[in-house]
Formats: structure tokens, sequence, C-alpha cells
């Protein structure tokens, strides 16, 4: 019986990436209730012929296969279910997602022998109206006790418009040790190339450690150290070290699989070529996620930014909002984002801007992404992004949007 499963799990596998016109929505909730009632009273043999059922016809279900996959395991056939994990990991699932399913695939590595890992490789080539994040005004007001002076900006000063290529390599390998807790090391490279632009290529490594500890009912801590630094037009300019302790639990609502995530945070910010502006930020984070036919997930992020040492404005207030929504369209799958942030000072930011006032940011960013399967685990990526910057400082006002097209490989 598990090799016929077994055989079958690859035919599935392979409509993974593809869509099918569902006969009825009703029809197919109906049995997605059976299989999940099925599952819950211990029948898993039939609770898998249930769920094989609907991903014939409607294969871009995802919570759909995880029962699937649960359902395989209760039967013994925990190599499928494993296969399955490993899978959608590499359909570049949102974070809370790949968590859950990291967790799953741990689940199943007898302790402390072996480590699993997956990444992905993107490579993307595009234009940016605005590389060099600069500010939208043509020109800056300084103010003095005899009035207010204006002064053009030169050109370097201004928006950098361009065609650049990015290459971004994330990778994770995750060990389960003997008292059931386990380890997970991340890696990751960003790089872009601007070819026509002067001074706008930047190199960001970055590398973490998590720690996380399973506990009743699925619930899961997690204790997070991270360091990055980025590398803008051959200088050092930012390192950046991270850590952060959550608590995470899956909940269902319904038919709907979700997880929720919160914690606090740390950071320290340092400049190498500009110390006065070093800080650190302590806050509180939290997360939503549910999935469905499709699925959504809420993050925020909250906290103060002190300085470390005196700098225009001092202390920072900082928030930051964001959503994502995913789904499956045609053959493909599709990623929607919108984030909002906002910063404000606790002084003034310099009296030679608007006589000393206190600075606001409020920032709102959009991106769109669709990928398409190709061949194997390569994938077609098209995405376009834009974002605005308001400010109660001029000077700070910008703007860019940029689109790309490039490819995505999965791997393990």
């Amino acid at each position: 019986m598990i090799l016929l499963h077994r055989l079958l799990l690859a035919c599935l596998l392979v409509l993974l990436p593809f869509s099918a016109i569902a006969a009825s929505s009703q029809d197919t909730e109906e049995l997605i209730a059976q299989g999940q009632q099925a599952l819950a009273a211990g029948q898993a043999a039939q609770a898998v012929l249930i769920f094989e059922r609907i991903i014939l016809d409607q294969p871009w279900r995802l919570g759909v296969w995880m029962d699937y996959a649960l359902a395989l395991q209760q039967t013994g056939d925990a190599e499928s279910a494993q296969a399955i994990y490993l899978h959608l990991l590499t359909q570049k699932p949102p974070e809370y997602l790949r968590l859950w399913l990291g967790q799953q695939v741990q689940k199943g590595v007898p302790a402390a022998t072996k480590w699993v890992s997956v990444g992905t490789a993107t490579l993307l080539a595009g234009h940016d109206s605005n590389l060099n994040r600069a500010p939208a005004a043509g020109s800056l007001t300084l103010t003095y006790p005899f009035g207010s002076l204006d002064l053009p900006l030169t050109n370097n000063a201004r928006a950098k418009a361009g065609s650049a290529s990015l290459l971004n390599l994330n990778w994770e390998a995750a060990r389960q040790t003997a008292s059931g807790s386990d380890w997970s090391i991340q890696a990751g490279l960003s790089a872009r190339d601007a070819p026509d632009t002067q001074g706008q290529n930047y190199l960001q490594p970055s590398l973490g450690l998590t720690r996380r500890w399973s506990g009743a009912a699925a619930e899961e801590t997690l204790a997070t150290l991270a360091y990055q630094q980025l590398q803008y037009g051959g200088q050092d300019l930012q390192r950046t070290l991270r850590a952060g302790l959550y608590h995470g639990q899956p909940w269902r609502a319904g038919q709907t699989n979700c997880s929720i995530l919160y914690g606090a945070e740390w950071k320290s910010q340092t400049y190498p070529s500009a110390a006065a502006i070093d800080s650190q930020y302590l806050g509180m984070a939290a997360s939503l996620g549910c999935t469905r036919a499709i699925g959504w997930n809420l993050l925020a992020h909250a906290g103060i930014d002190r300085a470390k040492n005196p700098r225009p404005g001092g202390d920072q207030q900082q928030l930051d909002l964001r959503a994502q929504i995913y789904g499956r369209l045609g053959s493909g799958q599709w990623q929607a984002e919108a984030s909002v942030a906002l910063l404000r000072d606790n002084e003034g930011y310099s009296p030679l801007l608007d006589n000393n006032r206190v600075r606001d940011i409020k920032r709102g960013a959009l991106g769109l992404e669709y990928t398409h399967p190709l061949s194997g685990r390569l994938q077609g990526l098209a995405r376009i992004e834009a974002y605005r910057q308001n400010s109660s400082l001029p000077l700070f006002d910008t703007q860019g949007n940029a689109a790309w097209l490039g490819l995505r490989y999965g791997f393990r």
C-alpha cells in the first residue's frame, strides 16, 4: 500500500504547479470536511483517499496538501509525507508557513543524526527609477536667523534611474536534537550590479542561527541571532546584529489553517564611517497567517531606536506594518505585498532644516510577484514594486518604482 501511495504521490507532485477548474466549490469544501473528520477520527487511510481525490481536481490547495501529508504520516508512510513537506518548501511559501513546514520536516529526522537543508537562488534583471533613493525635491532649503536660503541639489544627489541585475541566495539547514528541540542555520547573500550608474552596486551577506523548542499542542519557542553587513558603493556602510525571542502556535479556524507568532526583538546597528548615527533598537513583533484556497500573513514591528551617540533627531519611535497575500493563478503562483512604516524623532533634526522641526517619516510600499514553473525546480519570475516616502522635512521625501524579470531555482 505504501508503494502505491508513493507512485501516486509522484504523479500528484507533478500536478502541484498546475491549476484546474473546480467542478463545484461546495462539493470540494464538503470533501475537505469529510477528510478532516476522518483524520480526526483516526481513519487515516480513508482520509488519504479523500485528499487524493481533491488534489487530483484542485492541486493548488496547499491546505489540502498539508492535511494529506498528515494523513500519510498516520498511515505509517512518513517518507511520502516528508517528500510533500520538502516540495512545498521549494515553492517559496510565506515565512509563517515556511516555519511550520520546516518543523514538520525536522520531526521526521532521526534525533541529532541528520541535517535537512533547503534553499533558493534568484537572478533578476530590470529597471529602477531611483537606484540611490535620492530626494524627490530638486533643492534644499536652509533656515537661518536672517531668513531662508534655497540651494539646488547637485546631479550626484538627484535620483539616478537605470538598469540593474539582482542576485539573491538563501539557504537554511536544520537538525533535531535528542531532547526534541532543534537548531537551524540560515545564510544569505543579496547583491546588485548597476552598470550604468556609478557607485550604486551593493553586497549584503547575512548569517543567522535559530534554536527552537517544541512544546505541547504543536507550540514552539524560538530564539534567533543574526548578523548582516552592507557594503554599498565599495564602502563598508552598515553592520547589524539582531536577536529575538518568540513564541508560536498553530490554530484552526473552521477549515482554515492559521499560525500566530509573537515576541521581543533587539537590534544593534553600527556605521563604520559615521559612528555618530550608531543605534540600538528594542521592540515587539507579532505575525498572524492563515491559508485555505489563498493564504495571507500580517506582520507588525514596534519599538524604540535609541542613539548610542548624540545624533540629529535623537531617539526614534518606529512602527512597521506589513501584509502579504498569495495564491494560484493559472499554472503559477502570485504574491502581493503592502507595507507602511512610520518613524518619529524625539528631538528637532537640525536648526538649519525648518528651524529645528521634529522629523516625521511615513513610507508606503507595494509589490506584486508572479512565479511560473519552467522545468523541475526552475521557475520564471516577474516582479513590480513601488514606494513613496513623505516627511515633515521635504529633504526626506522620496519615491521610486522598479520592474524585474528573472529565474528562481529551489534546491535541497
